[in-house]
């Protein structure tokens, strides 16, 4: 006769009783959270590969919402405060035909007539003359003859022209399809990961 028992039962049971607590917990909120990590990474290098932009301006752009016990979700979030980046990041340089730019990598570079580099920024005039400037060239000027002698000279006012934000390029088709299918298959590879990780812990103590 050949008798098999299995020893320390209860053991055991608590032991599985503890993984099951820390697969919960511990093993889905980390494999969240390296996924959402990876993935903020990707998208970084997704965008920078199809558009003409530098790593300083994704910083503090794209961020990330972590998982808790409480909340098991994790998001990869692109802000869209402070609009759009400047255009004058976009390669641009002036031409006689206006202000050239490059958004995309790929392809050519678009005019934008009446649009020039100012201050730190591209401005482009925009509606009647009915602007008397405070700043710059054109601040205090007035009119040297005529029925209005004396009063200011106006101008049309500026407006600071922008490309696409950080938001409006990871919220692409391209890249947004990309990101949702890297992330669907990461959190399970790590997630299975992290499972057998407190699995040997657990029982190799």
């Amino acid at each position: 006769m050949i008798k098999i028992s299995i020893t320390g039962v209860a053991q055991t049971i608590d032991k599985i009783e503890r993984l099951k607590d820390q697969i919960k917990t511990k093993a889905m909120v980390s494999a969240l959270n390296k996924t959402a990590t990876q993935t903020k990474n990707l998208a970084a290098r997704l965008i920078r590969k199809g558009y003409l932009v530098k790593s300083e301006d994704l910083k503090d752009k794209i961020v990330i919402q972590k998982a808790s016990k409480n909340r098991l979700t994790a998001m990869v979030i692109s802000k869209k405060k402070g609009g759009g980046i400047q255009l004058t990041k976009y390669s641009a340089r002036m031409t006689r035909k206006g202000l050239s730019v490059k958004v995309k990598r790929s392809g050519g570079r678009s005019i934008i007539p009446g649009a020039f580099i100012g201050k730190d920024t591209a401005f482009i005039r925009t509606g009647e003359k009915t602007h008397a400037p405070k700043q710059g060239y054109w601040a205090g000027k007035t009119i040297k003859r005529g029925e209005r002698k004396g009063q200011p000279i106006l101008r049309q006012r500026l407006k600071k022209l922008y490309g696409p934000s950080i938001a409006d390029l990871m919220g692409s088709k391209e890249i947004e399809t990309q990101l949702i299918k890297f992330a669907n298959t990461k959190v399970v590879e790590i997630f299975m990961n992290e499972i057998r990780f407190y699995m040997k812990r657990e029982f190799n103590q």
